[in-house]
């Protein structure tokens, strides 16, 4: 702003309105005049809401004689404002892509409508107009919204004769965008291996979907016993960060599913070897939320892990569980559909056989399941091949040890 001139604020405005005269007294002067505004620093220095107010309904059509923002100027906005909103983006505070993507693409739409009504020998839109499709281009092809973007930016205008420009603009700003990558937040979502699950299955993991679930579940499963040791409920709480364990009983028969931070609480109330009618209550289990108590801070003597803790009275008896014949598409669905954490493999015994959390069926997961499936070709369905085998002896035991091929699964959010 300090290169930059000095632009005289119109004068004549009887034909403006109330929210055009506001805007003019927005205007940043910067070591000019209190009748003249720097364009630059109006645009730099003042909030990014009435900034982009300014690029929206500033005056400049065919009939202005002098532009509110020349073209130096919308590119000296423009271009370091981008550029510094990328860099920011990547440093861990709270700055976002919504308002930068706006801005910007408000001054690269204006910079347009300046440079037609300039050179152009017909009459055009309003610069404004221009702002208008130009930020919603520019966000659109970011974040890859179309429906709520298109409401977004009409709520912005206050008029509905911007409907069809706008979604126009959205979809081709979308679909263009979609042929080179995905979408900004997309890929940030792959980056961080955050376990979100698209709306429906890629194609490109063939047959894999129509494969049962055995084909992609983690299994041994790690369990316990309704009627458990305080022992080895310490022990398995402190050996994994699983949240949700499977309760069975002596022949691997599911009976329900205890939540981790209950069973912490649990331990540090010493809630072991109570009486059927002298169970915890749930205003006892959930009054410290949302600060649980750790494994670690729970302090027991060795008579203690020897005590019994009943899991009955505090278990959830009715999980989600499939049929390890279902196919991996739908269980995809009933993952997606219920936003499950877990969902349990079942055999025809009700016995656990495995278990399958987001981890097991976002992208990477499967491809490296589709890589396995070329390798060795699925059964067909009703071959002996396809029957799931009852689990060994040593997958049974109270706390079942994982092999190193699922260590991944020791995140937290199972």
């Amino acid at each position: 702003p300090l290169l930059w001139g000095c632009t005289e604020k119109p004068t004549d405005t009887d034909g403006y309105s109330e929210q055009e005269r506001d805007l003019l007294d927005e205007l940043v002067s910067f070591n000019c005049d209190h009748r003249e505004y720097n364009e630059l620093a109006s645009l730099l220095l003042a909030p990014p809401d009435v900034a982009i107010r300014q690029l929206f309904h500033m005056r400049e059509d065919s009939d202005t004689t002098s532009p509110s923002f020349a073209s130096s100027t919308l590119l000296a906005f423009a271009l370091p404002y981008a550029v510094m909103a990328c860099v920011t983006y990547g440093v861990a505070a709270p700055t976002g892509l919504f308002v930068p993507s706006l801005l910007t693409g408000a001054a690269m739409g204006r910079l347009v409508g300046h440079v037609l009504h300039r050179y152009g020998t017909v009459q055009f839109a309003s610069s404004g107009t221009y702002a208008l499709i130009g930020a919603a281009a520019l966000l659109g092809g970011m974040s890859r919204m179309t429906i709520s973007l298109t409401v977004i930016l009409l709520e912005a205008t206050g008029t509905t004769q911007y409907v069809l420009p706008l979604m126009i603009t959205l979809f081709a700003a979308r679909y263009t965008g979609n042929a080179f990558n995905k979408g900004l937040y997309d890929m940030h979502i792959e980056l961080r291996r955050m376990p979100f699950l698209d709306e429906t299955l890629d194609a490109s993991h063939g047959m894999l979907q129509f494969a049962p679930v055995t084909h992609v579940m983690a299994a041994p499963v790690k369990t316990l016993h309704e009627l458990e040791t305080v022992g080895a409920v310490r022990r398995l709480l402190r050996t994994t960060r699983h949240n949700n364990f499977p309760v069975v009983d002596e022949g691997n028969r599911l009976r329900g599913v205890v939540l981790r931070k209950t069973l912490c609480v649990l331990l540090q109330q010493r809630a072991f070897d109570l009486p059927a009618n002298r169970t915890l209550l749930w205003d006892t289990l959930e009054r410290v939320y949302p600060r649980y108590p750790l494994i670690e801070d729970v302090e027991l003597t060795p008579e203690d892990e020897a005590r019994k803790l009943d899991l009955r009275p505090y278990m959830d008896h009715a999980p989600y569980t499939v049929s390890s014949r279902t196919s991996v598409a739908r269980a995809y669905r009933v993952f997606r559909m219920l936003g499950l954490r877990i969902l349990l493999v079942l055999d025809g015994a009700h016995r656990v056989l495995g278990v399958i959390t987001r981890h097991d069926l976002i992208g990477e997961q499967l491809h490296a399941h589709v890589l396995q499936e070329n390798e060795v070709p699925l059964p067909l369905r009703g071959s002996s091949a396809f029957e799931p085998q009852a689990p060994h002896a040593h997958d049974t035991t109270r706390v079942t040890d994982a092999g190193e091929e699922r260590k991944a699964r020791e995140q937290p959010g199972f």
